[in-house]
């Protein structure tokens, strides 16, 4: 029985032009379809925190990982997860290339969320800000 604890990692990009961040819409292929979140994913067993995370946002985003300043937020530790959060600096918007897990991008203010949010994005968001 395979007792270690899973560990993803997550991180919201803020441009520092517009002082906006973006989301990503969830497609059918996901848990929670069409809600909007952060860039995030699993860790792979052995795998560098900080190295994961910067897969995720190349798979998920299509952008190199130096393009963005980031900056260690929050750990939460779960019975079964581990999660590291953090704070991404752009200097300008940019168009992403998704992958297969999204569907949609937006680029918003934080005063105006879009809706509906993956569960706890918000609780995230906080966290990380």
């Amino acid at each position: 029985m395979n007792t270690e604890k899973k560990k993803a990692a997550g991180v919201l990009v803020k441009c520092l032009s517009t002082n906006k961040v973006l989301l990503l819409l969830r497609s059918d292929i996901c848990t929670y379809p069409k809600t909007w979140s952060l860039i995030s994913g699993e860790v792979e067993k052995n795998e560098d925190i900080f190295y994961g995370l910067k897969r995720k946002v190349n798979e998920e985003i299509g952008i190199e990982s130096n393009y963005i300043v980031y900056k260690y937020k929050h750990e939460e530790n779960k019975k079964d997860l581990d999660f590291y959060y953090y704070e991404g600096y752009i200097g300008k918007e940019f168009k992403p290339n998704i992958n297969e897990e999204h569907i949609g991008y937006l680029w918003c203010d934080l005063t105006n969320l879009p809706n509906p949010l993956f569960p706890g994005v918000l609780e995230k968001i906080k966290n990380i800000l």
